[in-house]
């Protein structure tokens, strides 16, 4: 009996201290995009001189070893001869999200008649970020309009991939600065890879990709809604000097390069429908202060899980009741004392003796 008990009871609490409702642990998300922009800038390119007749036709476009919409990192001289950059939109990416990890591969042109690789290394390339400066579309433009390479904020070696067709950098530590500006990535010579002559060919910025992840995003149970602003009776012009933009700018991307520019402000008026006489305007007062109300994200129904957990407990309840209660068996005889025994014993010998027809002992 006891010893059934106790395994029923062990049983029933291993069953319970397992959470079988627990939610699975959420897996970051994955997303892969290709690049949306890209500019090739070369030493040999021809500036823009600002005259009248507009830019110079880049001669150098067919003749310096990198098919037209290629980009290419060429080293000589002890300096930089040629650097290439990539833009990605993220436009995967939830607003304030943040990168866990960035990875950017970009396809390798073989030599041909048209590309001319020398000496190429990945040790001999590095990705760092690009400045404010703007790209978009350049094929072998004076690499003196290139925008800056910022290799001193952070930088990222080449590796070769395992197919070996491809150089792979991880821009993890590049990433993490676009949250504050993302003006691109530059490709451009390693540390001290620009005293050899070399010259690495790549494929054209459409084909280059960036593999990126973010942190699943685990819904709260309670979200706070945002209060609208609150209303007055009259509604006049926006005030600039006092209206917070938060933030101040924001980024655009016309095709044709990167920048900021500051958002502009635009005065609000009451919209009038025609024919109504617009209204008079009296004194302002003040609406009801609005709060913050919690709201319910996800309804709070039981799972199948919970159920099934639920149905368990009840079936193991169920077994100890019908355990405990088996009428058939055996229980404790109950034991008397002394002075019970001797009174039973007591009132046995008066009932004899008086069907004896003796009298009781006088006392």
């Amino acid at each position: 009996m006891s010893k059934l008990v106790r395994a029923s009871a062990v049983l029933a609490a291993a069953g319970l201290a397992v959470p079988l409702w627990a939610a699975p642990a959420a897996s970051a998300a994955t997303t892969t995009e290709p690049a949306s922009a890209g500019g090739y800038f070369s030493a040999a390119g021809l500036p823009d001189t600002g005259t009248p007749a507009g830019k110079p036709p880049n001669v150098t476009a067919e003749a310096d070893g990198v098919a037209p919409g290629n980009l290419a990192v060429a080293g000589g001289n002890g300096a930089e001869q040629k650097v290439s950059f990539l833009y990605f939109s993220l436009d995967a990416l939830e607003p304030g999200a943040a990168l866990t990890r960035a990875e950017l591969t970009v396809p390798l042109v073989p030599a041909d008649g048209d590309n001319v690789v020398v000496a190429a290394d990945p040790a001999k390339v590095r990705a760092c970020p690009a400045g404010p400066q703007g790209f978009g579309g350049e094929d072998g433009e004076s690499i003196t309009v290139a925008p800056e390479r910022l290799c001193d904020q952070a930088q990222a070696p080449a590796e070769l991939s395992a197919d070996g067709a491809s150089y792979v950098f991880d821009l993890t530590a590049i990433a993490a600065l676009w949250a504050t500006a993302n003006d691109g990535v530059a490709l451009t010579v390693a540390e001290g890879a620009e005293s050899a002559a070399f010259q690495i060919v790549f494929a054209s910025a459409d084909q280059a990709t960036l593999t990126y992840d973010t942190p699943a995003q685990e819904g709260d149970l309670l979200d706070p809604v945002v209060p609208g602003p609150a209303t007055t009776s009259e509604v006049g012009p926006v005030d600039a000097g006092s209206a917070d933009l938060g933030g101040g700018g924001f980024s655009l991307d016309d095709g044709g390069g990167f920048g900021s520019a500051d958002a502009p402000v635009v005065d609000a008026d009451v919209p009038v429908t025609a024919g109504q006489e617009p209204a008079a305007a009296g004194p302002q007062t003040a609406a009801a202060p609005t709060f913050p109300v919690a709201a319910i994200s996800e309804p709070m129904r039981p799972t199948a899980v919970f159920w099934l957990g639920a149905l368990l407990f009840g079936a193991t309840l169920a077994l100890l009741s019908l355990i405990m209660g088996d009428p058939r068996l055996p229980q404790a005889a109950a034991r008397q004392s002394r002075l019970s025994s001797a009174l039973q014993a007591r009132e046995r010998g008066t009932g004899r003796r008086a069907g004896l027809g003796m009298r009781p002992a006088a006392t």
